[in-house]
């Protein structure tokens, strides 16, 4: 399916076909702001199962955060960390 506005692959349709494509999709969409689990199922289309799923691997890889803001949990993107050589 198709984004009528960009005319790119809606983010259901690249989550099923791409591998690790729901992590960057997510890491993205948090690049923007700070996100409630339900916002973010929204905006992609998923179950909050699948949304909640992919932020833990989002989290566990040091890609996204989560903390409570005015006693709701807010998933937030991180800055990738640079190696110095």
């Amino acid at each position: 399916m198709q984004n009528a506005k960009t005319g790119t692959a809606d983010a259901a349709t690249i989550a099923r076909t791409e591998p690790g494509a729901r992590e960057d999709v997510l890491a993205k969409l948090l690049q923007h702001g700070m996100r409630t689990l339900e916002s973010l199922s929204q905006t992609t289309g998923w179950e909050e199962a699948d949304t909640q799923k992919t932020l833990l691997s989002l989290i566990a890889a040091g890609r996204a955060d989560c903390r409570i803001r005015d006693g709701r949990r807010m998933y937030a993107g991180r800055e990738p960390m640079h190696v110095r050589a």
